[in-house]
Protein backbone atom coordinates (compact mmCIF):
# COMPACT_ATOMS: atom_id res chain seq x y z
CA UNK A 1 0.00 0.00 0.00
CA UNK A 2 1.26 3.47 -0.85
CA UNK A 3 0.37 6.60 1.10
CA UNK A 4 -0.01 10.08 -0.28
CA UNK A 5 2.13 12.70 1.46
CA UNK A 6 0.16 15.23 3.43
CA UNK A 7 -0.57 18.41 1.48
CA UNK A 8 -3.15 21.20 1.53
CA UNK A 9 -5.94 18.72 0.86
CA UNK A 10 -4.64 16.15 3.38
CA UNK A 11 -4.00 17.68 6.78
CA UNK A 12 -3.17 16.03 10.08
CA UNK A 13 -6.18 16.54 12.38
CA UNK A 14 -4.08 17.23 15.51
CA UNK A 15 -0.51 17.67 16.69
CA UNK A 16 1.42 14.50 17.61
CA UNK A 17 1.82 13.86 21.34
CA UNK A 18 5.23 12.18 21.15
CA UNK A 19 8.36 12.23 19.04
CA UNK A 20 10.46 9.06 19.09
CA UNK A 21 13.85 9.60 17.47
CA UNK A 22 16.76 7.20 17.10
CA UNK A 23 19.42 9.49 18.49
CA UNK A 24 22.36 7.08 18.01
CA UNK A 25 23.24 3.49 17.17
CA UNK A 26 26.56 3.73 19.01
CA UNK A 27 26.95 2.05 22.39
CA UNK A 28 29.64 1.79 25.04
CA UNK A 29 28.60 -1.73 26.10
CA UNK A 30 28.29 -5.01 24.20
CA UNK A 31 25.55 -6.91 26.05
CA UNK A 32 25.24 -10.55 25.07
CA UNK A 33 21.52 -10.35 24.15
CA UNK A 34 21.99 -7.23 22.00
CA UNK A 35 23.24 -7.02 18.39
CA UNK A 36 26.13 -4.92 19.74
CA UNK A 37 27.37 -8.04 21.51
CA UNK A 38 27.51 -10.28 18.46
CA UNK A 39 31.09 -11.02 17.42
CA UNK A 40 30.58 -10.23 13.72
CA UNK A 41 28.82 -6.92 14.31
CA UNK A 42 25.46 -6.13 12.75
CA UNK A 43 25.00 -2.42 13.23
CA UNK A 44 26.16 0.66 11.40
CA UNK A 45 27.20 2.89 14.28
CA UNK A 46 26.40 6.57 13.88
CA UNK A 47 24.52 9.47 15.46
CA UNK A 48 21.48 11.31 14.20
CA UNK A 49 22.55 14.13 11.90
CA UNK A 50 22.70 17.77 12.97
CA UNK A 51 20.03 18.48 10.36
CA UNK A 52 17.68 15.99 11.99
CA UNK A 53 18.36 17.44 15.45
CA UNK A 54 17.69 20.93 14.09
CA UNK A 55 14.34 19.75 12.69
CA UNK A 56 13.36 18.20 16.02
CA UNK A 57 14.26 21.35 17.95
CA UNK A 58 12.18 23.42 15.52
CA UNK A 59 9.06 21.37 16.31
CA UNK A 60 9.63 20.30 19.91
CA UNK A 61 7.19 22.87 21.30
CA UNK A 62 4.36 21.00 19.58
CA UNK A 63 4.68 17.69 21.46
CA UNK A 64 4.12 16.48 25.01
CA UNK A 65 6.86 13.85 25.13
CA UNK A 66 10.25 13.23 23.57
CA UNK A 67 11.59 9.69 23.55
CA UNK A 68 15.15 9.04 22.31
CA UNK A 69 15.04 5.46 21.08
CA UNK A 70 17.32 3.06 19.29
CA UNK A 71 20.00 0.45 19.81
CA UNK A 72 22.56 2.92 21.11
CA UNK A 73 23.29 4.76 24.35
CA UNK A 74 21.73 8.24 24.17
CA UNK A 75 24.19 9.88 26.57
CA UNK A 76 26.95 9.22 24.03
CA UNK A 77 25.34 11.43 21.38
CA UNK A 78 26.04 15.13 21.03
CA UNK A 79 22.55 15.58 19.56
CA UNK A 80 21.01 14.21 22.74
CA UNK A 81 22.75 16.83 24.85
CA UNK A 82 21.82 19.59 22.40
CA UNK A 83 18.18 18.74 23.01
CA UNK A 84 18.59 18.37 26.78
CA UNK A 85 20.31 21.75 27.02
CA UNK A 86 17.61 23.35 24.86
CA UNK A 87 14.98 22.07 27.32
CA UNK A 88 16.72 23.48 30.40
CA UNK A 89 14.26 25.17 32.74
CA UNK A 90 11.21 24.10 30.77
CA UNK A 91 8.25 22.05 31.98
CA UNK A 92 7.67 20.28 28.67
CA UNK A 93 8.00 18.22 26.62
CA UNK A 94 8.57 15.42 29.12
CA UNK A 95 11.66 13.34 28.34
CA UNK A 96 11.19 9.55 28.51
CA UNK A 97 14.46 7.68 28.05
CA UNK A 98 16.51 4.53 28.54
CA UNK A 99 20.19 4.46 29.47
CA UNK A 100 22.71 1.82 30.46
CA UNK A 101 23.83 4.14 33.26
CA UNK A 102 27.55 4.06 32.47
CA UNK A 103 27.64 7.82 31.83
CA UNK A 104 25.53 8.93 34.80
CA UNK A 105 28.41 11.02 36.12
CA UNK A 106 27.82 13.87 38.54
CA UNK A 107 28.18 16.41 35.75
CA UNK A 108 25.79 14.59 33.41
CA UNK A 109 23.21 14.03 36.14
CA UNK A 110 23.17 17.72 37.05
CA UNK A 111 22.75 18.56 33.38
CA UNK A 112 19.90 16.07 32.98
CA UNK A 113 17.83 17.25 35.92
CA UNK A 114 17.69 20.79 34.53
CA UNK A 115 15.50 19.40 31.72
CA UNK A 116 11.90 18.16 32.14
CA UNK A 117 12.84 14.52 32.68
CA UNK A 118 9.70 12.46 33.14
CA UNK A 119 10.97 8.89 33.19
CA UNK A 120 14.43 7.31 33.11
CA UNK A 121 14.93 3.57 32.81
CA UNK A 122 18.41 2.32 33.71
CA UNK A 123 19.11 -1.10 32.18
CA UNK A 124 21.01 -3.37 34.57
CA UNK A 125 19.92 -7.00 34.02
CA UNK A 126 21.45 -8.37 37.23
CA UNK A 127 21.55 -7.90 40.98
CA UNK A 128 25.05 -9.33 41.42
CA UNK A 129 28.26 -7.85 39.96
CA UNK A 130 29.49 -11.19 38.61
CA UNK A 131 26.26 -11.81 36.70
CA UNK A 132 26.21 -8.26 35.39
CA UNK A 133 29.80 -8.69 34.19
CA UNK A 134 28.80 -11.80 32.23
CA UNK A 135 25.82 -10.15 30.58
CA UNK A 136 26.98 -6.54 30.13
CA UNK A 137 30.75 -6.74 30.46
CA UNK A 138 31.07 -3.82 32.89
CA UNK A 139 31.15 -3.05 36.62
CA UNK A 140 27.67 -3.10 38.18
CA UNK A 141 28.81 -1.05 41.16
CA UNK A 142 29.65 1.93 38.94
CA UNK A 143 26.22 1.78 37.30
CA UNK A 144 24.49 1.50 40.69
CA UNK A 145 26.42 4.55 41.87
CA UNK A 146 25.21 6.48 38.81
CA UNK A 147 21.60 5.39 39.28
CA UNK A 148 21.72 6.35 42.96
CA UNK A 149 23.21 9.71 41.98
CA UNK A 150 20.28 10.28 39.63
CA UNK A 151 17.74 9.18 42.26
CA UNK A 152 19.24 11.63 44.76
CA UNK A 153 19.16 14.46 42.22
CA UNK A 154 15.53 13.71 41.39
CA UNK A 155 14.67 13.83 45.09
CA UNK A 156 16.35 17.24 45.43
CA UNK A 157 14.81 18.75 42.28
CA UNK A 158 11.27 17.39 41.80
CA UNK A 159 9.51 18.77 38.74
CA UNK A 160 5.97 18.56 37.32
CA UNK A 161 7.33 16.26 34.61
CA UNK A 162 7.55 13.42 37.12
CA UNK A 163 11.21 12.44 37.61
CA UNK A 164 10.46 8.72 37.74
CA UNK A 165 13.42 6.33 37.93
CA UNK A 166 13.13 2.63 37.11
CA UNK A 167 15.78 -0.06 36.77
CA UNK A 168 15.18 -2.81 34.26
CA UNK A 169 16.04 -6.43 33.67
CA UNK A 170 15.82 -8.67 30.61
CA UNK A 171 14.92 -12.03 32.12
CA UNK A 172 16.96 -15.06 31.11
CA UNK A 173 18.19 -18.32 32.59
CA UNK A 174 21.40 -16.66 33.74
CA UNK A 175 19.68 -14.04 35.95
CA UNK A 176 16.16 -15.21 36.84
CA UNK A 177 17.12 -16.24 40.39
CA UNK A 178 18.30 -12.65 41.01
CA UNK A 179 14.95 -11.01 40.28
CA UNK A 180 13.89 -10.74 43.97
CA UNK A 181 17.34 -9.30 44.74
CA UNK A 182 16.86 -6.87 41.87
CA UNK A 183 13.74 -5.53 43.62
CA UNK A 184 15.82 -5.04 46.78
CA UNK A 185 18.44 -3.25 44.69
CA UNK A 186 15.79 -0.87 43.34
CA UNK A 187 14.72 -0.04 46.89
CA UNK A 188 18.33 0.54 47.95
CA UNK A 189 19.00 2.85 44.99
CA UNK A 190 15.85 4.87 45.63
CA UNK A 191 14.21 3.91 42.34
CA UNK A 192 10.44 4.07 41.96
CA UNK A 193 10.22 0.67 40.38
CA UNK A 194 11.46 -2.25 38.34
CA UNK A 195 10.65 -3.05 34.73
CA UNK A 196 11.23 -6.56 33.37
CA UNK A 197 10.73 -8.28 30.05
CA UNK A 198 11.41 -11.64 28.49
CA UNK A 199 13.99 -12.36 25.82
CA UNK A 200 12.34 -11.84 22.44
CA UNK A 201 12.77 -14.16 19.48
CA UNK A 202 15.93 -12.72 17.90
CA UNK A 203 16.12 -11.27 14.42
CA UNK A 204 19.33 -13.20 13.76
CA UNK A 205 18.92 -16.99 13.24
CA UNK A 206 18.80 -18.21 16.79
CA UNK A 207 21.26 -21.05 16.33
CA UNK A 208 23.86 -18.45 15.29
CA UNK A 209 23.37 -16.24 18.36
CA UNK A 210 26.28 -17.40 20.50
CA UNK A 211 28.44 -14.94 22.43
CA UNK A 212 31.49 -15.95 24.47
CA UNK A 213 32.86 -13.71 27.21
CA UNK A 214 35.72 -15.05 29.31
CA UNK A 215 34.43 -18.39 30.63
CA UNK A 216 30.74 -17.57 29.97
CA UNK A 217 28.98 -18.74 26.82
CA UNK A 218 25.62 -17.14 26.04
CA UNK A 219 23.38 -19.18 23.74
CA UNK A 220 20.22 -17.23 23.03
CA UNK A 221 18.00 -20.30 22.60
CA UNK A 222 19.17 -21.86 25.87
CA UNK A 223 18.69 -18.62 27.83
CA UNK A 224 15.04 -18.05 26.87
CA UNK A 225 12.85 -18.83 29.86
CA UNK A 226 10.17 -20.43 27.71
CA UNK A 227 12.29 -23.53 28.33
CA UNK A 228 12.03 -23.05 32.12
CA UNK A 229 8.44 -21.89 32.75
CA UNK A 230 8.19 -23.14 36.34
CA UNK A 231 11.48 -21.50 37.30
CA UNK A 232 10.43 -18.24 35.66
CA UNK A 233 7.05 -18.12 37.38
CA UNK A 234 8.50 -19.01 40.78
CA UNK A 235 10.90 -16.07 40.85
CA UNK A 236 8.52 -13.64 39.19
CA UNK A 237 5.98 -14.41 41.92
CA UNK A 238 8.58 -13.96 44.66
CA UNK A 239 9.65 -10.64 43.17
CA UNK A 240 6.08 -9.35 42.86
CA UNK A 241 5.31 -10.22 46.47
CA UNK A 242 8.51 -8.56 47.65
CA UNK A 243 7.74 -5.47 45.55
CA UNK A 244 4.36 -5.23 47.29
CA UNK A 245 6.06 -5.35 50.70
CA UNK A 246 8.58 -2.68 49.77
CA UNK A 247 6.12 -0.46 47.88
CA UNK A 248 8.15 -0.82 44.69
CA UNK A 249 6.37 -0.93 41.35
CA UNK A 250 7.18 -4.06 39.33
CA UNK A 251 5.80 -4.12 35.82
CA UNK A 252 6.46 -5.49 32.39
CA UNK A 253 4.74 -7.25 29.52
CA UNK A 254 3.94 -10.94 29.71
CA UNK A 255 5.82 -11.92 32.84
CA UNK A 256 4.36 -15.38 33.34
CA UNK A 257 4.35 -18.54 31.25
CA UNK A 258 1.41 -20.09 33.13
CA UNK A 259 -1.84 -18.25 33.78
CA UNK A 260 -2.70 -18.06 37.48
CA UNK A 261 -6.41 -17.36 37.84
CA UNK A 262 -6.61 -17.32 41.63
CA UNK A 263 -8.04 -14.08 42.98
CA UNK A 264 -5.12 -13.62 45.40
CA UNK A 265 -2.64 -13.45 42.55
CA UNK A 266 -4.31 -10.97 40.21
CA UNK A 267 -2.26 -7.91 39.34
CA UNK A 268 -2.44 -5.81 36.16
CA UNK A 269 1.03 -6.89 34.99
CA UNK A 270 0.42 -10.61 35.43
CA UNK A 271 -0.15 -11.97 31.98
CA UNK A 272 1.04 -15.05 30.12
CA UNK A 273 4.35 -14.81 28.28
CA UNK A 274 4.78 -15.46 24.60
CA UNK A 275 7.35 -17.60 22.88
CA UNK A 276 6.57 -21.13 24.09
Amino acid sequence: MFYQPYGPENTVPSDPEQISLEITTRCNLDCVMCPHGLPNGMLIKKDASDTLIDSLLATIDEVKYWHPIGTGEPLLARGFWRIIDALEGRSSPGVVMNTNGVLLTRQNVERLVKAPIQHVNVSMDAALPETYKKIRGFDLRKVVDGARRLADAFARTPTPAGNMLFISMVLMRENIEELPGFVLLAKDIGAHGVYVEQLLPPTTPIEQWVVRRDDFEFRYQDQRLSGYPDLNDKYVMQALNLADELDIKLSGPELFYKQDQSAANQRPCRVVAYGH
